[in-house]
């Protein structure tokens, strides 16, 4: 019982408790305020009729990935003789209630850890007054701003309230918490800009501010004053370029990962030239209007496990130690001159159309899944496993996929899902299986006649449920293109279907001149990226169908005719932009 206890408070108050927590008894105005406390959490099963300290029934269970039940206690006072409670954490119970201002009568408490419920409301701004070291309240639906009370918290090390629905500008005065390592506000409505005063914040380790609006550029200070900084994620952020130079002493630093700036176009970031940083594992720079070369002096950076600089417009060559490393990296979507080795033949399929290949007026896909005929209309298999970045190309469409899944629990070569909430049956044949994307999915319909085409995109959330729990508070948004315009942005499919696990079915008129079609899915950023768990986001689709109206054939190729050959389809629209990634995964 004592070496479970010890692993919920802090190393430096181990040699203060006691074994001799039967002895010791929490004072009856703590309990009463836990009581208080639990009814407006919505926390209905801890047992008062033994001490909430006694680490018994309701008050300690075992933990598991996400769920915690636990109260902690350190019962050293008055020569082991009294209790106080320093620790609460219930967490991934679905706690239906609001935050308890009168958490302020725990005087001790130390540490609150809400993560993953179903709480709404604001942040309390009594909290202001207490000794809180620890706030955790990710994954829940607050609402409100953040209260300047919270600056008083001089002790506070770790400030976690990613994926709520908070709002407003952030108040300039938690630039005081110098004691603050861990900072994260992704996935909430703030706005205006990163008050300079942050600068101050030199203990951060830790600063995530993805998918939010903020406005204004990205501070100096980032890069210069927080010496200490090891993580920084500004995915989707709303904020603007350029990305300022870096201070050489930043020996921490391991994570950069930044993308979809605003602001104009600039060259390669000074930070990387100048600096040395010698733990940098992933350097993650998407659609962040760089353009240029990439600098040779990149490569000296032999810790990078993962480059991402994809969707910029870096010109020239490749750099040498790109094309012979091993480690993973993304250069899609740029202009450099050449693009290495490619098997595909350059031939369009207006040529291929002149050697009496028939073209095609549809193309039908259940994306994720194996051959299905839903109401007489078959959908062609796309069960392809792919991989973190690859490209996969059937008789008369193809698929591109880039990126990974930032979660160290989650596999890179899982691509497709299936259901646990939707039947076979009931006409949801379609929408049981489905293709999935870490960040960027396109596909691509070729040897097609030339015309305008019905394209009707099949979608429905299967990772996100319904209901008055933490797993329905999933967003998932991305955007939408078709033959390279954008025809939705931010896309969410739980809104547009009506809830988890609808069919929602997005029409499009696209007029095909070159005989072929790409369809293009893009996370920007947006949207939560740890609900229910980390490493769900990005781009999902559940079937497509491309259908020419004006053809009432509409029937599968004769045994006789002959298929779109690989090297017919067009090699810029179908590989250019892969093959000249130089994807290394």
């Amino acid at each position: 019982m004592f070496i479970h206890r010890l692993l919920f408070v802090p190393v430096f108050i181990v040699c203060c408790l006691t074994t001799l927590t039967n002895e010791a008894t929490l004072p009856n105005d703590e309990v009463e305020a836990l009581r208080s406390i639990g009814k407006i959490l919505g926390k209905t099963k801890w047992n008062f009729s033994i001490d909430p300290c006694s680490r018994g029934n309701s008050w300690l269970d075992q933990p598991t990935r996400y769920y915690a039940n636990n109260i902690t206690c350190d019962c050293s006072f008055n020569n082991n003789t009294t209790c106080h409670v320093i620790h609460i954490l219930l967490t991934a119970q679905n706690l239906l209630g609001t935050l308890p201002p009168n958490l302020t009568s725990l005087p001790f408490l130390q540490k609150i850890d809400l993560t993953r419920n179903y709480l709404s409301g604001p942040i309390p701004p009594e909290w202001g007054s207490m000794r809180l070291v620890s706030i955790s309240l990710l994954g829940n639906r607050l609402t409100g701003s953040i209260s300047g009370e919270l600056a008083n918290l001089r002790n506070l090390t770790s400030l976690i309230l990613e994926n709520n629905d908070l709002f407003g500008t952030l108040p300039a005065a938690l630039g005081n918490l110098s004691k603050l390592e861990r900072l994260h506000l992704s996935s909430n409505k703030f706005t205006g800009e990163i008050p300079e005063v942050f600068a101050r914040l030199t203990s951060l380790k830790e600063f995530r501010i993805s998918n939010n609006n903020f406005t204004g550029q990205i501070l100096d200070f980032i890069f210069q004053n927080w010496t200490n900084l090891e993580h920084t994620y500004m995915e989707g952020s709303g904020l603007s370029g350029p990305i300022p130079s870096i201070n050489a002493t930043l020996e921490n630093l391991e994570y950069i990962i930044i993308s979809d700036l605003n602001g104009a176009e600039t060259s390669f970031p000074q930070l990387f030239i100048n600096a040395r940083l010698p733990k940098l594992d992933r350097l993650m720079l998407r659609n962040c209007n760089l353009i240029g070369e990439i600098p040779a002096s990149l490569g000296t950076f032999t810790t990078i496990k993962i480059l991402f600089l994809n969707r910029s417009n870096f010109t020239g060559s490749v750099p040498q130690w790109i094309l012979n490393t091993k480690e993973k990296m993304d250069l899609s979507y740029n202009n450099f001159n050449d693009t290495g080795e490619s098997s595909c033949q350059k031939r369009t399929c207006s040529q291929a159309l002149q050697e009496s290949i028939t073209p095609l007026h549809f193309v039908r896909i259940n994306c994720g899944g194996g051959e299905i005929t839903v109401n007489g209309i078959t959908y062609e298999a796309d069960n392809y496993q792919a991989g973190p970045s690859t490209f996969y190309q059937s008789t008369n469409w193809a698929f591109s996929s880039t990126g990974i899944f930032l979660s160290n629990n989650r596999p890179d070569d899982v691509l497709t899902l299936k259901s646990s909430i939707l039947s076979s049956n009931g006409g949801y044949e379609l929408y049981t299986d489905a293709r999935v994307s870490p960040s960027s999915l396109t596909y691509y319909a070729f040897c097609l006649a030339n015309a305008t085409y019905n394209v009707s995109l099949h979608f429905a959330e299967i990772q996100f449920t319904n209901g008055e729990t933490y797993s329905s508070l999933g967003k998932r948004m991305f955007d939408i293109y078709i033959l390279g315009e954008r025809v939705k942005q931010d896309f969410n499919i739980i809104e547009a279907a009506g809830g988890a696990g609808l069919s929602r079915v997005q029409r499009f008129n696209a007029n095909v001149t070159d005989g072929t079609l790409e369809i293009h899915f893009r996370w920007a950023g947006k949207g939560t990226t740890s609900i229910p768990e980390r490493g769900i986001d990005g781009p999902l689709i559940s079937g497509i169908s491309i259908f020419n109206p004006v053809d009432v054939t509409d029937q599968p190729h004769s045994s006789g005719q002959q298929p779109c050959p690989a090297s017919s389809a067009d090699c810029q629209s179908l590989s250019l932009t892969f093959l000249q990634a130089l994807h290394h995964f």
